[in-house]
This record gives structure tokens, sequence and C-alpha cells, in this order.
């Protein structure tokens, strides 16, 4: 299961940095068109708009998976030590069940898009692959907090950056 996360997240962190890489070039491009030869990139916001959206929830499962998201700890100094734990605890079921409740109501958003055929004003791409990205995002997110909640022992922390060897 450790070596399926691994690559889950190796892939995860691939696609994420090719949003990036595709957000800088299509800007890039955009503004030397624009500039030197009065030719911008035709449907730059609708593509960078893309871009960001995968980026951005594709990123949210990664944090959660190497246990980077942002803690804050004003309490612990104050409370016993054995509190900080069921306090861990009750942090991670509200997150999970908050992530679950958002991908219940983002259920019906999604649908609607694709039955209506809502698309984006320039290139007219589908805005079904937006809802499809913020949906797999949040959704995989809650898998990966059920997990750490239903298997609270097991080694489910991809290797950081940041970690020293």
């Amino acid at each position: 299961m450790t070596r399926a996360m691994a690559l889950g997240g190796a892939l995860l962190r691939a696609l994420a940095a090719l949003c990036l890489l595709a957000m800088m070039l299509i800007t890039v491009a955009d503004i030397v068109g624009r500039h030197l030869f009065s030719a911008p990139v035709q449907g730059t916001v609708d593509l960078v708009e893309l871009a960001l959206v995968y980026l951005v929830f594709l990123g949210i499962p990664l944090v959660f998976l190497a246990r980077e998201h942002i803690v804050v700890d004003i309490l612990e100094a104050a409370i016993p030590h054995w509190l900080v734990g069921w306090l861990d605890r009750a942090a991670l079921w509200i997150s999970t069940l908050l992530l679950m409740t958002l991908c219940y109501a983002m259920w019906t958003p999604f649908q609607d898009t694709w039955l209506f055929g809502d698309r984006t004003m320039d290139l007219r791409i589908p805005l079904v692959w937006h809802w499809l990205a913020i949906w797999f995002g949040m959704g995989l997110s809650a898998l990966i907090l059920l997990f750490r909640l239903l298997r609270p022992h097991a080694p489910l922390r991809l290797p950081s950056p940041h970690d020293k060897p």
C-alpha cells in the first residue's frame, strides 16, 4: 500500500508540476507574442485558469498525504499532553467530514455543468473538466484523511523535499 501511495503521490506531483509549467509557458508566450508580434496567444485566460484549477486541486491531496497542512497549535502549550492527541483526532474527524460534505455538495453543480454543457468563453473548453479536478481533489483528500482515521499507525506519509536524510 505504501508503494502505491508513493507512486500515486509522485504522479500527482508530476501532474501538478506540468500544470505549473504550462501556466508559465502560456503566460510567457502570450506576453512575448503580444509585445513583439502583436499576436497574443488565443485563449490564454482559459488555459491558465484550467491549469490553475488542476494545480490547486491536485496539490491539496499531496499536502494531506505528506502531512504538511497548516496546523495552529496555540492550545498545545496550555493543555495536558494527553489531550493534544485527542484534539488531533478530533481535527482529523472534522476535516474528513468537511471534505466529504464538500464532495457531496459539489456533485450537483458538477452534474449541472455536465448536463447544461457549460463552456469557457474563448476556447469553449467544457467546464466539466474544471469540476472534475475539483471533485477528484476533494474526494482524494477525504479518502486520505479517512485512511488516516481508520489506520492511525499506518505509514501514510510521503517523503517531503524538506525531510533531512
